[in-house]
C-alpha cells in the first residue's frame, strides 16, 4: 500500500495502517513517520490530510 501512494498516505489510510496488528512499533522524525512490522519490515512514509 505505501508504494501504491508513492510513500505520502491520506491520514485515512494511515490511521487504519497504524491500526494494523501487523504493525509494531510507529516513530515520528520531522516530516517523516517511521513504521516497522512485527515481521521486520520498515517504511518510512509521509501523510496528507
Amino acid at each position: 500500500m505505501v508504494r501504491e501512494y508513492n510513500g505520502v498516505l491520506p491520514f485515512k489510510i494511515y490511521a487504519v495502517v497504524c491500526a494494523s496488528p501487523q504493525i509494531d512499533h510507529i516513530r515520528r522524525d520531522g516530516d517523516y513517520i517511521d513504521l516497522w512490522s512485527r515481521d521486520g519490515s520498515h517504511w518510512r512514509i509521509q501523510t496528507t490530510m
